[in-house]
């Protein structure tokens, strides 16, 4: 069915000037040539088909050509609504699904951020208890030398009082000893007197000798007589 660019204009609701710039295209392409026709007026005729074929249109509305323009323009009106109210669909179901992947991509950053937070967290405190560890050890290895510096100067006073103990005795032992030979001198001083007398020449000597030997010997036994008189 061959209709009129004003039908295909009513048909298609595209301007005149498009469906002239078809009817040029479809002229120039032999294949399509035969989808153009004039009629006696020499008005362009354009095949039905091959027009809503390439605006891609569907083909019932074939049947509305030999309705009158009103009856048409109705037509259109309702099938520019429904497709309108498709074209809403269809956005408001791609809005919806742009809003679930938005909201799909947020929430997997959030989740990945926490995770990169705790992992933070967890490398922080491990760092944090390594550097304590670190810490306490070196105070434990320096209070261990402390100790050991002290355990020696103990040692060493240990062993140094020791030797003052061992001199000590020592020197009470040799007090004793000396306190006993003094002992033992004071008992025996009248036999050394006779064993150390020399013979009297004169009765002079004899009574004056005994009284310097006296006094001499007071000079050499002085000390331990001085330390036993008490």
């Amino acid at each position: 069915m061959f209709i009129t660019i004003r039908q295909a204009n009513n048909l298609t609701g595209k301007a005149e000037i498009t469906i002239r710039r078809l009817i040029k295209k479809a002229k120039k392409d032999p294949e399509t040539t035969q989808m153009i026709k004039q009629n006696d007026k020499k008005q362009y005729l354009i095949n039905a088909e091959y027009l809503l074929k390439e605006f891609n249109l569907p083909m019932q509305l074939i049947s509305q050509i030999d309705q009158s323009p009103a009856q048409m323009s109705s037509q259109k009106n309702k099938q520019t609504t429904q497709m309108s109210s498709q074209d809403e669909q269809a956005d408001y179901s791609n809005d919806k699904s742009k809003d679930n992947k938005t909201n799909q991509k947020s929430k997997q950053e959030n989740k990945q951020t926490k995770q990169k937070t705790n992992q933070m967290s967890s490398q922080m405190s491990s760092q944090l208890d390594n550097q304590i560890v670190k810490t306490l050890n070196s105070t434990i290895e320096v209070l261990k030398d402390q100790l050991t510096v002290k355990d020696n100067q103990i040692q060493d006073l240990s062993d140094a009082q020791k030797r003052s103990d061992v001199l000590l005795g020592q020197m009470q032992n040799r007090l004793l000893l000396l306190e006993g030979e003094v002992k033992e001198v004071k008992t025996e001083k009248g036999t050394s007197q006779t064993i150390d007398a020399k013979p009297v020449k004169d009765k002079k000597q004899a009574k004056s000798k005994p009284k310097n030997n006296g006094k001499k010997r007071q000079k050499k036994e002085g000390l331990f007589s001085w330390l036993l008189k008490d």
